[in-house]
């Protein structure tokens, strides 16, 4: 036995990393690591810059960490947050 032991689960994800791999390469030109590195600077930033809005700038916790979560989720987390509230109609991607 070569120690290796090849399930289904662990050849799915290691097809799914390298097709994340392989489109962040062709559509952002950056490898999927570099990619998440990228973001979670990003978040960090976003975190201590909502620390700063609220113990220097004065701005009130809830509308700084309001701010932080719309920064961090992105369009998706407000597009889910709307559909959730029944504000717009769910995207299922079919265009016909």
């Amino acid at each position: 036995m070569s120690g290796h032991t090849h399930t289904p689960l662990t050849d799915e994800l290691r097809a799914e990393r390298e097709q994340l791999d392989n489109a962040c390469r062709h559509h952002l030109g950056i490898s999927a690591t570099v990619f998440r590195t990228v973001k979670f600077a990003f978040y960090i930033i976003t975190l201590a810059f909502t620390g700063y809005l609220i113990e220097v700038a004065g701005v009130e916790p809830i509308l700084a960490m309001t701010f932080a979560a719309l920064l961090i989720t992105g369009p998706e987390g407000v597009e889910a947050l709307l559909v959730r509230n029944g504000v717009i109609e769910e995207n299922t991607g079919d265009d016909a």
